[in-house]
């Protein structure tokens, strides 16, 4: 572990998400990542400990969370096992993870990139994204930005399930936007809402809508079909205005769709 700068590109900890959340449900975590074992107790106190039985390979990094006694381990479960594959898409250092605990195996998710497309395996399911992605200069430092559509067996892009808002893991924000989007945004202290009235925010979700703009201008310039990849008016949420309406803007004199002579208007 390290300690990097305000707004570096390798920080993913923002507006308190980090490692003392994790003693809301275990008092000593223990990591053990290729020769090194060890807990940490009270937050800042390390110590080390014996390799686990059967660790996996040199190359990863296994956290165990030994629960408070009043910690329903089967909750805790649940809710670990909740996080989708598409986090992956938010951590750029994480090629694959795996979630395990009361009463099942670890499950994988693994996530595989070739350019500007990404594929998600988590179980028995796959998944595959068109992506598009930026560093936004914001606040003195910067901010990764993703913009995911999901691609479907005959390589059109098409609508992809709720939810829509990143911010490095799902928010309950529900967006009707059909794409996922992912930003270092302002969120509420439990992270599940975005900060209303956030002039940061507003900025993320502008430059987000321009990314959007690209992807669907070069995935139709592949004479790929878009149009379930673009957001329906009466569904999209008020919360994402400032992304529609830079969406909108810049694919104003943009050829993207079908016309009736079969070329693109």
């Amino acid at each position: 572990m390290s300690r990097t700068r305000p707004g570096s590109q390798n920080q993913i900890g923002f507006f308190g998400v980090g490692w003392k959340s994790v003693y809301e449900v275990s008092d000593r975590p223990q990591i053990h990542s290729g020769a090194f074992h060890f807990e940490i107790a009270h937050v800042s106190m390390p110590r080390a400990i014996a390799p686990r039985a059967n660790e996996g390979h040199a190359n990863e990094t296994t956290l165990v969370l030994p629960h408070h006694d009043e910690v329903d381990p089967r909750v805790l479960t649940e809710k670990a096992l909740a996080i989708p594959a598409e986090t992956l898409m938010t951590l750029p250092h994480l090629s694959r993870f795996s979630v395990g605990g009361v009463g099942t195996k670890g499950v994988p998710h693994v996530e595989a990139r070739h350019g500007s497309r990404v594929s998600l395996s988590s179980a028995s399911t796959d998944r595959v994204y068109e992506i598009a992605e930026d560093s936004v200069p914001i606040d003195g430092g910067h901010s990764p930005l993703v913009v995911a559509a999901s691609v479907r067996a005959d390589d059109s892009l098409g609508r992809r399930a709720e939810p829509g808002l990143f911010a490095f893991l799902p928010t309950a924000e529900r967006t009707g936007v059909p794409v996922l989007v992912h930003a270092r945004f302002e969120v509420t202290l439990d992270r599940e809402r975005l900060e209303g009235g956030s002039a940061r925010n507003r900025e993320l979700l502008e430059a987000a809508g321009r990314r959007y703009a690209d992807l669907v201008a070069r995935v139709a310039d592949e004479g790929r079909a878009v149009l379930d990849a673009l957001p329906v008016p009466s569904e999209v949420s008020e919360l994402v205005a400032p992304l529609t309406a830079a969406l909108r803007d810049s694919l104003f004199d943009v050829p993207c769709l079908p016309g009736a002579d079969g070329r693109r208007v």
